[in-house]
């Protein structure tokens, strides 16, 4: 029994036979809860007067009558629902033999065979009619959750193709009219309300609250963010995205958390946003902050590891500098400028002076003959206008024909792009500097296209860098230095007395490549002066292209070379492997993320592992383009006892990012879903469902399961709490505001008070000197 203390009752546990309804509270003795009521009464003061004057109530006695007439869940199954069945049939038949028999006939004759027949086929019409009923209760049951998981598939759907929510609820209106016969096609409730609803209070939460799950159940992640203008709010949104070892499906996985709206974006102001945004994920996790160049990002992070790492031996970040796309980008845009050819302008002007023109368009082809039009210029992401470069490359001949026919004319354009166009074509190297930078544009490309992937790339980072510098530099520099200097000791900038450089080919010898060598022999009317200022042109930006390179991209960075360990193609050619990894453990126990014990295991166990001819045969026959890098290692070591402690520092090494190149696909996928007058949250959630219906393969792989459907019932309390949140919240404002403006109105009242009083003061004191001077005289 519950100890009893004077003055006060406690719930006494053989309350529960006089009454079966009557329940304990956890962590309460002096409270009941009825399970027929689901409410909670205190017994403290009345004991078991309390109880017997609950039972007594008439909303308690409604509800327990209910519940004994309803049908219980377990009848709803199969083996439940026969086992009943067979009890209430033989419950029947005996209570029928029984009647039978208190009759006390002398003999069975025809009556009572007739009565006892009778009493039992009323017996089993009523066990057949509580069959039939069962079935139809378990039936509506399941169409339940058939029409809710129809409807969470179509919010799902709306929100993958970008739909309007008005748009998508005439189209559930319509399913009515095209499927009369369809329980749930006429059963869908789907109104443009709900609809956002569901998406932003049931499927967004879920979605978010699996992703954190799968997060925290990892020992580490990398962080990625970047922002960007939001149109629709006027606020920077800074995206959140997490790079992590998914141990569902044993892979590493880039998937976006959240976004923070943001006015200023200071360093101090990036910090408190990440804070808000990964609320209840270990900050200490954290291993790499994948970033793009700008000094604040790194001041952001010098103050996130001053804010969550300022104790000793704690875990400090691994650091691959910032993003290794957003440098091979700046390296050519900064090459390209040094030229001073304008060339970007001219692009810009000869798509703006055909746009929206059909005056224009139209004498371009009668002039010249051709439908081909110029390409949009892309401001931001300069390597994307080589496909620009290769058309107006292409209209060069056209454009000229065009120019000569309305020059001098009525039809010719008064605009600035028709003068800047008219200007630069009159340049007889035109075609061959078009045909350097999209030359240039090309090889920039192709590292561009193979890194913008979630899959692990970080391993074959240093190497394809190393390619990209290496073939501008055998372009310009002499072939003795870069045999006998390393890439990293060559100055392409350094000079001489005479001010002309070391390391550098002569203006004459300077390698153009095959496609600007064909323009440049094309060209007419072009003096050997002219030739080498363009060839000096092309140094100059091969030069600020290596340089910029070698300054801010990840080569620099001891683990970017360290990474090589874990690149297949490299280990089986390169006996400096076993070093690499050595240099890449000793990173990692530098940065306290692995004890030492673990470190010198993974490191005896890599050896091992390399030893093994068979192993060595995978790693030669291993094509990047055909394998996940994750999953090859997983086949070489994951679930072997021999290796596990190797396994853990290779899902670390294979978590670093190579790229902010999910966030940038992430802007495009925010461009989409914006329409006016759309909330932040809607766009936070419509994101994050986005994410991970992409990440799970597609509406036709997603699995509706049971706690989705449930959280989508749950949508309108949770959409209705919101709104009374904010209604309090307004209110709150409101009070503050009304509060405000009273205490102005007594500030004023009061300062106008103590003026008149001033005034008053002032005015009897000279009164009195008047009546002084008079008294004095």
């Amino acid at each position: 029994m519950a100890r009893r203390i004077r003055g006060r009752n406690s719930f006494q546990p053989q309350w529960k036979e006089e009454f079966p309804w009557l329940q304990e509270v956890d962590g309460s003795n002096h409270s009941a809860r009825c399970s027929v009521c689901r409410t909670i009464f205190s017994v403290e003061s009345m004991g078991r007067t309390a109880v017997v004057s609950h039972s007594s109530g008439n909303k308690h006695k409604l509800r327990l009558s209910s519940s004994e007439k309803s049908t219980s869940l377990d009848t709803w199954t199969t083996k439940a629902g026969s086992v009943h069945v067979a009890t209430a049939v033989a419950n029947a038949v005996a209570e029928a033999s029984s009647v039978s028999s208190l009759s006390k006939l002398p003999s069975l004759g025809l009556g009572s065979t007739v009565a006892s027949s009778c009493e039992v086929s009323q017996v089993g019409h009523q066990v057949k009619q509580h069959t039939v009923s069962t079935n139809r209760g378990l039936s509506s049951y399941l169409k339940r959750d058939e029409v809710t998981r129809a409807e969470t598939l179509w919010c799902l759907q709306t929100v993958m193709n970008h739909d309007s929510l008005r748009g998508a609820a005439s189209s559930v209106s319509l399913f009515k009219r095209m499927f009369p016969d369809d329980y749930i096609a006429n059963s869908m409730q789907l109104q443009k309300d709900k609809i956002s609803y569901v998406i932003v209070y049931g499927l967004s939460p879920y979605f978010h609250s699996e992703l954190k799950t799968r997060i925290n159940s990892c020992d580490f992640f990398s962080l990625g963010f970047d922002e960007s203008m939001n149109k629709v709010a006027q606020k920077q949104q800074m995206d959140l995205s997490a790079r992590f070892w998914d141990i569902s499906q044993n892979r590493v996985c880039s998937r976006y958390v959240t976004s923070v709206f943001l006015h200023h974006t200071t360093a101090e102001d990036l910090l408190k946003a990440i804070k808000a945004g990964l609320e209840n994920l270990d900050f200490l996790k954290i291993i790499q902050l994948s970033m793009d160049g700008p000094n604040v990002n790194f001041k952001l992070l010098k103050l996130l590891a001053e804010d969550t790492r300022s104790f000793p031996d704690a875990p400090q970040f691994l650091d691959i500098g910032s993003c290794g796309l957003h440098t091979v980008h700046n390296a050519f845009k900064t090459g390209i400028k040094k030229t001073c050819w304008d060339i970007m302008e001219f692009f810009r002007a000869l798509y703006y002076l055909f746009k929206e023109a059909p005056g224009r368009r139209g004498d371009y082809t009668q002039a010249s003959g051709s439908n081909v039009f110029p390409l949009k210029v892309c401001s931001i992401r300069w390597v994307e206008n080589g496909r620009v470069a290769k058309r107006a490359r292409e209209m060069l001949p056209h454009v000229d024909k065009y120019i000569s026919s309305v020059k001098g004319t009525a039809k010719e354009p008064t605009c600035r792009s028709f003068s800047t166009v008219s200007k630069a074509i009159k340049d007889n190297l035109l075609t061959a500097k078009i045909a350097f930078f999209e030359g240039l544009a090309e090889n920039v490309e192709e590292f561009l296209k193979e890194f913008q992937c979630d899959a692990p790339m970080a391993p074959f980072l240093y190497d394809a860098l190393t390619v990209l510098v290496k073939h501008a530099m055998t372009k310009i520099v002499k072939k003795n230095v870069l045999e006998s200097t390393s890439l990293q000791k060559i100055d392409v900038l350094k000079q001489n007395e005479s001010n002309s450089f070391i390391c550098l080919k002569d203006i004459k010898n300077v390698d153009l490549g095959y496609g600007t060598r064909l323009a440049l022999g094309k060209c007419k009317n072009v003096s050997e002066k002219d030739i080498l200022l363009f060839r000096k042109d092309c140094r100059t930006a091969l030069q600020h292209f290596v340089v910029k390179l070698m300054q801010k991209s990840p080569l620099k960075y001891p683990l970017t070379k360290a990474l090589n360990c874990l690149n297949p193609c490299h280990m089986s050619t390169n006996a400096d492997a076993c070093k690499q990894l050595t240099s890449a453990l000793e990173i990692v126990l530098k940065a306290n993320l692995f004890s030492a014990t673990t470190i010198e295991r993974a490191d005896r166990e890599y050896k091992v592992l390399c030893s093994q001819p068979l192993v060595m045969e995978d790693l030669k026959t291993y094509s990047r383009s055909e394998t996940r890098l994750d999953a090859f290692w997983m086949k070489l070591i994951d679930g072997k006892k021999e290796y596990e402690n190797l396994v853990p520092v290779v899902k670390l090494l294979l978590t670093v990012s190579h790229g902010n190149a999910p966030l940038e696909r992430g802007f495009s996928v925010n461009k989409e879903i914006l329409v006016e007058n759309m909330k932040e949250t809607s766009v936070i959630a419509q994101r994050r469902i986005y994410d991970h219906v992409t990440y799970e393969g597609g509406l036709m792989k997603l699995d509706i399961t049971k706690p989705m459907i449930l959280s989508v019932r749950n949508a309108h309390c949770r959409y209705t709490e919101a709104l009374n949140e904010q209604r309090q919240a307004n209110a709150d404002a409101m009070k503050l505001s009304e509060a405000n403006k009273r205490a102005a109105a007594e500030l004023r009242e009061l300062k106008e008070k103590k003026r008149k009083l001033i005034e008053d003061a002032e005015r009897e004191v000279s009164i009195i000197n008047e009546r002084v001077k008079e008294l004095q005289k």
